[in-house]
């Protein structure tokens, strides 16, 4: 397990270099939401397919000189029909990989514990949004032939959307006061990110964060995707209103208010770049992507990874063997010679 995580967090890593260098820059969002999600998906499936191939065991060290033993002395403790010792492995203690074995059970509860707090907190969000969903006021509105329901909080949360079984937007009294265009702005782009599907993505990417809470590229794909959205977003929402630059300021001088982070809320940190993005004259370069150059290149990321991966196994078999000689040798003990074919441990007398 701890051989796919790491391997998994480094293919990510490198997904997500390649798409800094060779799919932004000429991508467009949707292209580079879909190369994202290529990224992630590749970087959890590949190692299932690659390094399950065991790793041999370390041999003993070749500038050790072994002193020979009769085949009598070598059957008091190896089951073997021709003991030698050109299959065995010499053992001496590690002062790390003690502190390892030392610390296992504790190491496993932290992860485990930092796994369940994600958990929890993921669950506890959905449990917001059903309450929310149940409680609040609440009118249907029809926007562009699809069924939407205005909540309203008791509390003022801003303007935000979800799918909870139906698209639900966040609103407020605040908003019905708003010109018809701004409504209408706000509107498009809750329903661009119903659309999207920004909701079950969120929570897909905090499922992930579960096994990947110490990975950083997890948490730059999490905000690029959440940029991406944004920016498909505000280009729905400024189609209903005189141009960009409206817009931009329409959002300028609306409140900041804090949304359940599976809300997509109209305004948030991302602000500045999205007025930025809005306000600017764009020079498109082609959106059409080379799917086979990406392709290739994901292909790259894994030739680049799996020579680490096969290390890392190789690691994770040693430790493996470290630990099942420990569990021979007798208390005080710090060498002794290990049989791969027997599975037995002798120590010095």
């Amino acid at each position: 397990m701890i051989v796919y995580i790491l391997t998994s967090i480094l293919l990510s890593g490198a997904g997500w270099v390649a798409y800094r260098w060779l799919v932004r820059p000429y991508a467009s969002l949707r292209q580079q939401r879909l190369a994202l999600w290529f990224a992630v998906a590749g970087s959890l499936i590949w190692p299932f397919f690659s390094g399950n191939t065991p790793a041999p065991l370390p041999a003993p060290p070749r500038w050790q000189a072994v002193a020979p033993v009769e085949t009598m002395s070598l059957h008091q403790y190896c089951r073997c029909e021709q003991p030698d010792y050109s299959h065995r492995i010499r053992y001496r203690a590690n002062v790390m990989y003690a502190w390892l074995f030392g610390h296992t059970r504790h190491i496993a509860l932290g992860a485990a514990g930092m796994a369940a707090l994600v958990g929890l907190f993921f669950g506890g969000q959905l449990l917001y949004l059903a309450r929310l969903s149940r409680t609040a006021r609440r009118r249907e509105v029809m926007i562009q032939g699809r069924r939407c329901i205005l909540l309203y909080p008791d509390r003022e949360l801003g303007i935000g959307a979800f799918w909870w079984g139906a698209a639900f937007i966040i609103w407020s009294d605040r908003a019905d006061t708003w010109t018809p265009a701004e409504q209408q702005a706000v509107l498009l782009h809750e329903l661009s990110h119903i659309r999207q599907g920004s909701t079950p993505e969120k929570a897909l990417l905090r499922m992930l964060q579960c096994i990947w809470f110490m990975n950083p590229c997890w948490y730059l794909i999490r905000r690029e995707l959440d940029l991406i959205s944004e920016y498909r977003a505000d280009e729905a929402g400024a189609t209903a209103m005189s141009d960009n630059k409206a817009y931009a300021a329409f959002l300028i001088r609306l409140q900041q208010h804090a949304l359940p982070a599976l809300a997509s809320a109209l305004t948030g940190s991302a602000l500045r770049l999205r007025i930025y993005r809005l306000t600017r004259t764009w020079h498109h370069r082609p959106s059409r992507v080379n799917f086979a150059g990406v392709i290739a290149l994901m292909l790259m990321q894994i030739v680049t990874v799996s020579p680490v991966q096969a290390q890392l196994q190789a690691a994770a078999e040693r430790l493996h063997t470290y630990a099942l000689i420990q569990q021979h040798l007798q208390p005080g003990d710090s060498e002794g010679w290990y049989c791969q074919d027997c599975d037995t441990v002798c120590s010095p007398e």
